[in-house]
């Protein structure tokens, strides 16, 4: 059995997990497309700057970084 001090470990780095991932999305815009023709058809969702990543590939998920 895991102690208290485990348990609190544990539950500590989920949280920083889930933080970290949340930044992550909220830096990154994506975009879910219902098609990804033609190709590179992402980079026109991108703020001028931004780089298109993913490009595309199922489950059709495009993101811009920044």
């Amino acid at each position: 059995m895991a102690n208290t001090g485990h348990l609190k470990l544990l539950i500590i780095a989920i949280m920083a997990i889930a933080l970290l991932f949340s930044l992550g999305e909220a830096m990154n815009l994506c975009h879910t497309f219902d098609s990804c023709e033609p190709k590179g058809s992402c980079q026109k969702y991108c703020k001028v700057g931004g780089f298109a990543g993913g490009n595309c590939t199922p489950p059709n998920i495009c993101c811009c970084y920044y």
